[in-house]
């Protein structure tokens, strides 16, 4: 036993029972989130198969391209409108914080 962790036990017996149980609750939650935290990374990290992720994920499959595309450009507003707004705002000067 360190002599670090008999000076803890010697400390843990100078408090009331009310605060051990309380430090003892506290050391528990502390080892069992740990151990999950370790048990999460090892899952994370174990290796797969694409095909056992896709059976695991079961991501969308598209087998049409154009069910993704969206129509956020405004027909009223052309290329080079856009472009010249971009480059304005590039040019100007930021705002200095204090």
């Amino acid at each position: 036993m360190t002599s670090q962790l008999q000076q803890a036990i010697q400390m843990m017996q100078s408090l009331s029972s009310v605060e051990q149980v309380e430090l003892l609750k506290l050391l528990s939650g502390t080892v069992q989130q740990t151990h999950s935290l370790e048990e999460q990374n090892k899952h994370f990290w174990r290796s797969r198969s694409v095909d056992k992720l896709i059976q695991e994920q079961q991501p969308p499959i598209f087998v049409e391209p154009s069910s993704l595309t969206v129509d956020f450009w405004d027909s009223n507003e052309s290329t080079d409108e856009f472009l010249t707004f971009l480059r304005q705002q590039r040019s100007i000067e930021p705002i200095e914080t204090l």
